[in-house]
């Protein structure tokens, strides 16, 4: 994964303000692993 495709890196867990994350949705693709949600470009 090129790291400058990262837009944002969350932590995978219930304090994701899951508005926050449909909204990024809209423009960015979401790809998830264990550990992490990553929004890229």
């Amino acid at each position: 994964m090129d790291k400058s495709e990262i837009i944002s890196i969350v932590e995978n867990n219930y304090d994701i303000n899951i508005n926050s994350i449909e909204k990024i949705k809209n423009v960015y693709k979401i790809i998830s692993d264990s550990n992490k949600t990553y929004a890229l470009k």
